[in-house]
Parts: C-alpha cells; structure tokens; sequence
C-alpha cells in the first residue's frame, strides 16, 4: 500500500468528511483580510486547517481503521509520516488561500497594512507547522477521544495568546499603532523566516516522538 496509498485513502476521506472544514477556512480567509485583527483570524485559520488530520484520525478510530492499519504491509514510520504530509498540505493550502486573499484585500484598499505576502505565508505555515507538532504526538500516544484534553489545553493557550495580543493593539493610540506597524515591517520578515526553521526543527522531533508513541499504543 505505502505512502501513496495512504495518501489517496485520505483524500478521499476529505472529500468526504472534510467539505465543512473548507467553507470554514475560506469564511475565515475573508474575515481576516477585512478584519482590524486579520493576524490573529489568519492564525486561527491555519490552526484550523492543521485540524484536518484530527477529524480524519477521528473517522479513523470510529470505523476501526487504526487497528486494521497494524496489518497492513506499511511501517509504524510510513502511517506516522502519512498523517505529517497531509497536515502539511492542509496547512500550505490554507496559508496560502489566507495570505493571498489579505494581500488581495491590502492592495485594494490602498491600505499597505502587515507583512507582505511571502512573509505573512511563511509566518502563517510556521505556526500551522507549530501547531500540528505539538498535536500529532499525543493523538498517536492516546488516540483523539483520549486526546481531547491535550486539545482543550491548546485551544486555551492559543485564545489566551491571541486575546492577550489583541486586547494590546486595541489598547495602543495612533502613534502607537503606527510605531507597531513600522516594527512588524521592518522586523516582520526576519521573524517569520526564524518562526518557520524554529517550527520546523520541532516537527522533526515531533515525529520522531509521534513514530515511537505509535509503536507502544494498544489497539
């Protein structure tokens, strides 16, 4: 079967339990081009579309799948590696749909406002990439219904994070927010190039952890 396999097995799973995650990152793609905090709803859309592979691994476990895959002619590493590429693809398309819709709605409005488009992509598929690290591990080690508190925890962090940096550029006056503006843009790009080898490198070991947990877990 292999990588391959694997692969069409859940494009076709998307396809058909996925339809409802797209419509939702296309409705947040334009909320956050049009939005004063379009940062904060680009984030939570990449989050979103990391979300991709729990809602599979979910209709996985509901139909019994995980405990058919250990019979399969695939390694531990091959079914890990699976779920890492299609979590990266969800997050590239959606970093992408995101940041060229803000840069489409940027350059219409004259506004000129946030990263450019390449380091708005780069910053959003880092922090996709930061996400789906820290979730794969323990899905492999105890399974989604198991995992929903790890999830909780997350959610929680990510909103206190992002409540935190917006009640802090709404509390900013003019002056403030212009100065903020012109540090993004200067320090922006650096940033998200930085963002994205950090996250990168804790994909690696994220994998590394979510192989071995795999191959302990009882099905």
């Amino acid at each position: 079967m292999g990588m391959k396999g694997l692969l069409v097995k859940d494009w076709y799973m998307t396809l058909r339990y996925g339809k409802f995650m797209l419509v939702i990152t296309v409705i947040y793609a334009f909320v956050s081009a049009f939005s004063s905090m379009a940062l904060s709803f680009g984030l939570i859309n990449v989050m979103l579309g990391s979300m991709l592979v729990k809602t599979l691994m979910a209709y996985e476990e509901q139909n019994r799948w995980d405990c058919m895959a250990v019979c399969l002619p695939v390694t531990a590493k091959c079914i890990v590696a699976e779920k890492y590429v299609m979590g990266l693809i969800s997050i590239a398309f959606t970093a992408v749909l995101t940041s060229g819709v803000m840069f489409a709605a940027s350059c219409l409005s004259g506004r000129g406002e946030g990263l450019p488009f390449g380091s708005n992509l780069l910053f959003l598929t880092a922090a996709g990439i930061l996400w789906l690290s820290l979730e794969l591990p323990v899905l492999f080690r105890f399974g989604v219904n198991k995992g929903r508190i790890w999830f909780v925890v997350l959610v929680a962090l990510a909103a206190g994070i992002l409540g935190g940096v917006g009640a802090g550029i709404s509390g900013m006056d003019p002056a403030q927010k212009e100065m903020a503006a012109g540090l993004v843009a200067g320090m922006g790009p650096l940033a998200a190039a930085v963002m994205f080898v950090i996250s990168a490198g804790l994909m690696l070991i994220s994998s590394r952890l979510s192989v071995r947990f795999y191959r302990k877990r009882e099905f």
